[in-house]
Order: C-alpha cells, then sequence, then structure tokens
C-alpha cells in the first residue's frame, strides 16, 4: 500500500496489529507529543522492526532523517526493503540492538523464524518457546555522538525489556539532548524495571512524562538543549 504522501509499504500478515497500532492509532505520536516536534527532526528509532514507526515518522514530518536500529534477521530484511522502496528520503538503517556498552548479546526470538515482535535481550521477558541468535550491540550515547550529532528531537524505543538498560545507563548530559520521547515499556520486575519507575526517573532527568493505557510513556523535555 501506499500512504497520501506517495511512501510504499509492506504489512506482512504477523505485522497487521504493529502497523496499525504506528498509523491508525498512532501509538508514538499523541498530540501533545507531536506538537513539540520540530518540521525537520533527528528521529531515532530503536526496535524498529519493519519500519513502520520510521515511515510514519517521514509521514508526518516529511523533512525528517531517521535512523533506525533492528537486530533480528527476518525483520531486518523488510526494513531494508522498506528502505530500498523510498531511497529519497535520509533514512539510516542498521541491523544492531541498542544497550548499555558496546559488544555482542545474545537475541532471544520465537522458534518459528519470521517476521516477529517479541525478540529480546532480556530472556524473561517472554517465557515462550524460543532460538537464539548473536547480534551487535551499541549505546545509544555512541549512537549519539557518532550518527545524529549528539542531538534526537524524537526518540521511540520498543526493545521488550531493554529499554531500562538503555535508559538507566545514559549520562544526564545526554538526556539534555533528547527533545521527546516514546517508550513501549514492558514489566520486567518490581523494583526498577517497570513504568512507573522509569516515569520517575525520567522526570528526575527534567522530562514531562505522560503515561497512556496501552503501556507506552511519553516525554518532554523541559531542558532541551541540541548539541552544536
Amino acid at each position: 500500500m501506499n500512504t497520501r504522501r506517495g511512501l510504499a509499504l509492506q504489512i506482512p500478515p504477523s505485522l497487521r496489529f504493529p502497523f496499525k497500532d504506528i498509523f491508525l492509532h498512532r501509538a508514538y505520536a499523541p498530540r501533545v507529543l507531536l506538537k513539540h516536534i520540530p518540521k525537520s527532526p533527528t528521529v531515532i528509532d530503536l526496535g524498529a522492526n519493519a519500519g513502520f514507526f520510521s515511515l510514519f515518522a517521514f509521514h508526518v514530518r516529511p523533512m525528517a532523517r531517521c535512523f533506525s536500529f533492528e537486530p533480528l534477521p527476518e525483520n531486518f530484511s523488510l526494513l531494508q526493503a522498506h528502505q530500498r522502496g523510498q531511497e529519497h528520503l535520509p533514512w539510516r538503517i542498521y541491523n544492531q540492538a541498542v544497550a548499555s556498552k558496546s559488544g555482542n548479546a545474545r537475541l532471544a526470538c520465537p522458534k518459528e523464524g519470521g517476521p516477529a515482535t517479541t525478540a529480546s535481550l532480556v530472556s524473561n521477558v517472554h517465557e515462550v518457546g524460543q532460538r537464539t541468535i548473536e547480534v551487535v550491540v551499541r549505546p545509544l550515547q555512541e549512537i549519539m555522538t557518532r550518527e545524529t550529532g549528539g542531538s534526537c528531537d524524537w526518540l521511540k524505543i520498543d526493545v521488550e525489556g531493554s529499554e531500562y538498560d538503555i535508559l538507566y545507563s545514559l549520562p544526564r548530559e545526554t538526556y539534555r539532548r533528547i527533545r521527546t520521547l516514546a517508550v513501549e515499556s514492558d514489566p520486567v520486575d518490581d523494583a526498577k524495571r517497570n513504568r512507573n519507575a522509569l516515569a520517575e526517573f525520567l522526570e528526575k532527568m527534567n522530562f514531562d512524562v505522560f503515561l497512556a493505557d496501552d503501556a507506552v510513556l511519553y516525554g518532554i523535555n523541559r531542558s532541551f538543549s541540541p548539541a552544536g
């Protein structure tokens, strides 16, 4: 299918729900968040899957530039296909995961293969029949320094439990460079790795935080200061 702006999308049956959630329900773009995102934003998409959110970002902000990270090979193949279908866009994609430090890690994913929404670096998030594969991992701070010029206007995270590792390890100074964020938070434990604990942490990092009913957490930076 094509959007009104001419973006071409492939939607396999197994990914119809995330497509609808992103494009129809605007899961990562409520009005209160979108009004803070500039006309030509720098967008980071962690857990990009097939690239639906990145495409949505280009749909609502045609002058955006996007950096999309997806470790599962089956998802990345679809992400590549979507990128090839819109070669005119400033869109960079990476077959990598994101965590607190650089290196390699084991990604747990469904045994049956194919596109999926449940691949995770956190082994106890999805207790179903799984296989594991080794993936390259990078920290968000390094990505912002090396790839985006140090700033991010719209950070989307859907990484099945790794969001806490990513965000709790990020230096306070780096938070000043993030204008808005939308995080799908999966409950991992009752201590720090849950939505309420993450919301409290982000408030300490000077974000106004909003909690959606569908487990998405939104943050708007009160002290955003772009790099450079």
